[in-house]
């Protein structure tokens, strides 16, 4: 009997995937033409596109992504801003690639969520015999923290239409920053003084650790001299897993920081399915491109339903992880690939648009929830 049930799910998963890839080629033929900002109480309000640019991504790369994210429907866009892409150890400034991606923001009128990566290597203290591609995990120097708030002060103000900051991309582990949960807390604090001087109504967002590591998120929301519960508007997390657990994740991590006295938005600010087959960990979704597909299909509304306000999906293939990784394959689209300025559309970026276009459940539909006044902002 079991078998039987499994027979006619395989049978329905296929006659879904194929109808789902027929839809693919049409929509992604007409994305460019039908795209609009999404609709007030679509699931396009809530989606985002965690789109691995950089400052120092070519020119194309950047507008093609926006391209991707206005074609998609989505209202996000999350990149990385680093600051020795417009900062050098001389003194030297050149806010060229910063300007440029606040003028596609705003050409494309998409939301940009700008990850600031760290601190410059000249401002970190490190101890005697770091490697020069680790300078960048140190903690910042006692000296620099003037050097830090200024850099950070500069950069939003050259770039007017990002409104929203987050505080360093998974800062909980160790090899991508040698900080303890107290010099994070010290750093986060310092930057978002520095944000909200800058700009008084930017929204400040939690560093996305790189799943519910509890007691780090713990550690920082309470830190004993300087809480970033205090600072932050928006609290995130990166999920990953099967599908069938990507509803509870999701309302675990709602309830958790709720549980800690924040009950502001939740951004899943990375999240997302491969498509190749070898890179496929869901035993239930192991089928390519159709795969990754229903994975997507069934993974948004069920992290609407877990408490999510906003989900960035992986938007372009990751080949720099090594074809070996998931990420290579993860993206909606192919990379780095760009045809007559756009890029490549997997049959997945199709069910993103049709997902971006629908109605959100009447529970969700709104606006996102904003921190009530025990969580909001104070830099007292």
């Amino acid at each position: 009997m079991r078998f039987e049930r499994a027979r006619r799910r395989h049978r329905t998963h296929a006659r879904l995937a194929a109808a789902l890839i027929t839809a693919a080629a049409a929509l992604a033929l007409t994305s460019s033409a039908s795209a609009v900002p999404p609709k007030k109480g679509t699931y396009g309000t809530r989606l985002g596109s965690h789109s691995m640019l950089y400052l120092n991504s070519t020119p194309a790369q950047q507008e093609a992504m926006f391209i991707a994210a206005r074609d998609a429907g989505v209202r996000y866009l999350r990149l990385d801003i680093t600051m020795a892409v417009t900062f050098g150890p001389s003194g030297t400034e050149d806010y060229t690639a910063l300007r440029r991606v606040d003028a596609l923001a705003a050409k494309y009128r998409v939301g940009v969520l700008g990850v600031l990566t760290g601190p410059t290597w000249w401002l970190t203290d490190c101890p005697p015999g770091t490697t020069y591609d680790k300078l960048e995990t140190c903690p910042l120097g006692s000296g620099s923290e003037s050097a830090w708030t200024s850099m950070v002060a500069k950069t939003v103000r050259n770039a007017p239409h990002i409104r929203y900051w987050e505080l360093f991309n998974e800062p909980n582990i160790a090899w991508l920053y040698d900080w303890t949960s107290d010099e994070y807390a010290h750093l986060a604090t310092l930057t978002a003084k520095a944000i909200e001087a800058a700009r008084p109504d930017a929204k400040i967002v939690l560093g996305g650790a790189s799943f519910l590591d509890k007691t780090w998120v713990r550690a920082v929301l309470h830190d004993a001299d300087e809480p970033v519960i205090r600072v932050i508007d928006i609290a995130t997390v990166h999920l990953r897993g099967r599908a069938s657990t990507m509803y509870s994740a999701t309302r675990d991590a709602k309830r958790y920081f709720r549980a800690l006295g924040f009950h502001g938005p939740l951004w899943i600010t990375e999240t997302g399915y491969p498509s190749l087959p070898a890179h496929q960990w869901d035993p239930a979704y192991q089928n390519g491109d159709a795969s990754q597909m229903a994975y997507i299909q069934r993974l948004v509304p069920d992290m609407v339903r877990g408490g999510a306000d906003a989900m960035f999906l992986t938007f372009r293939d990751g080949p720099e992880f090594g074809q070996s990784s998931p990420f290579a394959s993860e993206g909606i689209v192919g990379w780095p690939a760009i045809v007559d300025g756009r890029a490549v559309y997997k049959p997945a970026f199709a069910t993103v648009v049709t997902l971006a276009a629908g109605r959100l459940p009447r529970a969700a539909d709104g606006s996102v929830t904003r921190p009530t006044h025990s969580t909001a902002r104070r830099f007292g």
